[in-house]
């Protein structure tokens, strides 16, 4: 089933492909040709790639951290809570550490065209993720700087940006974080009804079965 849908898609960006090519004309073919046959565009394509990635991966963890620290700060002292937030981090770490390590690599390898003279003579290398403070995710963090790989350099997102959608997102995750509460409660409200009918059932069987002294005993229990 996930081949055929697979291959669906590929089917689709197949045919959307040819008609983009056939809508080019002359001079956008001679264009297309010209960007495919550039080896420091296609050298810069991948690094902006991994940052998006990366970017993408450290949203999902600053949110994730933030569920938990709202889940947790009621129920647990400070210290505890900051260990088990540390002991998130620890583990999307490695991760995200592995996407940071192959960016920096890339963007040396740009910087090492540019100084071979194989990019043009306006090329500009990337920066370098540092790692310090990465999680923190900040607005004036580099992960934001897209020098050297666009034209110019990218806002940061309007979720981290802008107050009111960061707390509406933060809300929404309270949400779905309250709604799992209440499936998780329905489902132990279900289990004690069949244990209490279980257990009703079990104590009138027992009465039924006792005899007369042993029933007036547990009766009167």
């Amino acid at each position: 089933m996930q081949l055929a849908k697979a291959q669906s898609s590929l089917d689709k960006a197949t045919g959307s492909l040819c008609r983009q090519k056939t809508s080019l004309g002359i001079v956008g073919h001679t264009n297309l040709n010209k960007l495919h046959n550039n080896v420091y565009l296609q050298a810069c394509i991948n690094p902006l790639v991994l940052n998006t990635r990366i970017r993408e991966q450290l949203q999902h963890h600053k949110f994730k951290l933030e569920r938990l620290e709202q889940s947790y700060r009621s129920t647990m002292s400070e210290e505890h809570l900051q260990t088990h937030l540390q002991s998130a981090i620890k583990k999307q770490a490695p991760t995200i550490s592995n996407l940071v390590t192959a960016y920096n690599k890339l963007c040396d390898d740009i910087h090492s065209m540019i100084c071979r003279q194989k990019a043009p003579t306006t090329a500009v290398p990337p920066l370098p993720i540092q790692r310090d403070n990465l999680f923190k995710l900040d607005v004036d963090n580099m992960i934001w700087q897209d020098v050297g790989l666009e034209d110019e350099l990218l806002e940061a997102p309007v979720w981290l940006a802008d107050d009111q959608v960061h707390r509406g997102i933060c809300f929404m995750l309270e949400l779905d974080h309250c709604e799992e509460e209440e499936r998780r409660l329905m489902q132990e409200h279900c289990i004690l009804q069949e244990w209490f009918m279980a257990e009703w059932l079990a104590m009138e069987w027992s009465l039924a079965a006792a005899g007369e002294r042993l029933y007036y005993y547990l009766h009167g229990c």
